[in-house]
């Protein structure tokens, strides 16, 4: 976008365009990507990727953002990583420096382990998990039979046996608690697991779940 100087003329003609090029650049829905002519009567700000071949007003702008606004075409060069919803597709495009692809649905995952009697325990350990592809693990939900009391129960996160810090918490009283964990990366050759920490005075013998939430990188 053009900025502008002390002594410019004019400056309500570069603010328009800069608004006009926010405009396009934020609200990134695209009408269509399979064009390579313009479309008959397009709408004030329609927005639309120039497929390749283009021909008469989109000539020479393969690839490129057109936005038509007030009877005239204007076109942006995009730049890796510019994501892109096309409304004709329902889809999602990424740009990777060269083409517009798809974009790569997440793969979520959801883990869960129940320990139930003596197994809730400060002592209580599962590890050796190794994931099949890369992951995340985002949050933590603790749910309890009976809510512990005298002190909270909290459980971390191993990764290759050593804990990360990761703790999840389910304060005195409550029997159900999902906690957002700052995320941590998980390779293939990496082990995962999981340490109960502290229990509140009711909770030995109590039963316990513990749902891991993640998504596949």
């Amino acid at each position: 976008m053009s900025e502008l100087s002390v002594s410019q003329g004019s400056k309500e003609i570069t603010h328009n365009e800069a608004l006009r090029v926010l405009d396009t650049l934020v609200n990134s829905g695209v009408e269509d990507k399979d064009l390579t002519a313009p479309p008959g009567s397009p709408a004030n700000g329609a927005l639309y990727i120039v497929a390749a071949g283009a021909t008469g007003a989109w000539a020479s702008q393969d690839g490129k953002l057109a936005q038509y606004y007030s009877a005239a075409w204007y076109f942006h060069t995009p730049k890796e990583g510019w994501i892109v919803y096309i409304k004709d597709e329902d889809l999602i495009y990424v740009y990777n420096g060269s083409a517009w692809t798809t974009a790569p649905p997440v793969q979520r995952f959801v883990l869960t382990f129940q320990y139930s009697g003596l197994a809730v325990d400060e002592e209580t350990i599962i590890d050796g998990i190794r994931f099949q592809a890369a992951a995340t693990v985002t949050k933590i939900g603790l749910h309890a039979r009976e809510a512990p009391s005298g002190a909270a129960l909290t459980v971390d996160i191993l990764q290759d046996s050593a804990e990360q810090s990761r703790v999840a918490t389910l304060a005195d009283g409550a029997t159900k608690q999902i906690t957002d964990i700052t995320d941590i990366n998980f390779s293939t050759s990496q082990d995962f697991g999981l340490k109960i920490k502290s229990v509140g005075s009711t909770t030995p013998g109590n039963e316990l779940t513990i749902v891991v939430y993640g998504q596949y990188q």
